[in-house]
C-alpha cells in the first residue's frame, strides 16, 4: 500500500454498514502499540473509535484463474491489537461470480505482526475471482493489513524419503500489494 491510494493497485473499498471505510495508515490507530506497517511505510486499516456494527469491504482486484496449477495461496500479514480488551474483527473472503466463500475468519487479539496463509484449490475458482476483506471495527486499535500476496502454490512428491508430499517451494506470484 506503498502508493498511499488503493485505486492506485485496483482495490476497491465500501462500507457494508455503519460509518466507517478502510484507509491507508502507519500502523495501528490512535497511538496504538504498532507504530508502523508490517514492510514499507503504509498499510491498509479499519479503525473505529467506539462500538458499533460497522463493517467495511476492502475488495482486491480481479484475479484470472491460472490453468497450469493446482492450488493458490493467499498470504498475508495482519495484526489487530486490543484496547482494553476491545478488538477488531475480519472474515476474508473468496468473491467467485455471484458465490461468496469464507476463507477465514479472525476473531482474536494479535498485537503484533501476524502471516496468515490460505490454499485456495484452483478447481472451485470460476475465471475470475477477487478476494475481500471484511473488517468489523469494534474499539480496537484497529485492523491492519499488509503484505497481501497471491501465488501459485507448488507442492512436490518426494517418494524416496516418506512416501508423502512435502512442500518446497512457492511459484510465480500471481499480485503483490505492500
Amino acid at each position: 500500500f506503498e502508493s498511499a491510494e488503493f485505486e492506485t493497485n485496483g482495490w476497491t473499498t465500501s462500507i457494508i454498514s455503519g460509518s466507517v471505510n478502510w484507509y491507508i495508515g502507519t500502523g495501528s490507530a490512535s497511538c496504538g502499540p504498532l507504530s508502523g506497517a508490517h514492510s514499507g511505510s503504509f498499510n491498509a486499516r479499519v479503525y473505529n473509535s467506539s462500538h458499533g456494527a460497522d463493517t467495511a469491504m476492502l475488495l482486491s482486484p480481479v484475479f484470472v484463474r491460472p490453468a497450469d496449477i493446482d492450488t493458490l495461496e493467499l498470504s498475508f500479514f495482519y495484526a489487530n491489537p486490543s484496547w482494553g480488551g476491545d478488538y477488531d474483527r475480519l472474515i476474508v473472503k473468496l468473491i467467485n461470480g455471484t458465490n461468496e466463500t469464507e476463507l477465514a475468519r479472525i476473531e482474536d487479539s494479535h498485537s503484533e505482526w501476524t502471516k496468515m496463509r490460505i490454499c485456495i484449490p484452483v478447481s472451485d475458482l470460476q475465471e475470475n475471482f477477487q478476494i475481500a476483506f471484511l473488517g468489523m471495527p469494534s474499539y480496537g486499535y484497529g485492523f491492519l493489513l499488509d503484505d497481501i500476496v497471491l501465488r501459485k502454490f507448488v507442492q512436490v512428491i518426494n517418494y524416496e524419503e516418506t512416501d508423502t508430499y512435502r512442500q518446497v517451494g512457492l511459484g510465480e506470484e500471481l499480485g503483490v500489494f505492500p
